[in-house]
């Protein structure tokens, strides 16, 4: 179970723009370590094959546990149930849709 502490500033970009909005919000991750988003990039336009989505990512600063450097780690988990994304590990098959077209 995710817990999560709310209080975002939300911001609008602009196409062409990945400027950042400070963000107050407390995230856990899967791992139960607790991590604050550098800031929010909102209604980034995303391409998938002919679609294309609307969707708001959180931007983390985590170090990459394999290499011990720093990186910076963009979530976008509500663009997946934006885009009706259907994952089966079983099968390895990922599908999308939106409206009647489905990738």
């Amino acid at each position: 179970m995710h817990h999560r502490r709310m209080h975002l500033y939300r911001c609008h970009v602009g196409p062409g723009s990945l400027d950042q909005c400070h963000a107050r919000i407390n995230l856990q991750l899967a791992n139960r370590s607790i991590i604050e988003p550098l800031g929010v990039l909102e209604d980034v336009l995303v391409q998938v094959n002919e679609l294309i989505f609307p969707t708001d990512f959180y931007v983390l600063d985590k170090e990459d546990e394999t290499s011990g450097k720093e990186s910076t780690l963009i979530l976008g988990r509500p663009f997946l149930m934006t885009a009706r994304t259907n994952i089966d590990v079983h099968v390895g098959t990922l599908s999308m849709e939106f409206g009647d077209t489905l990738v």
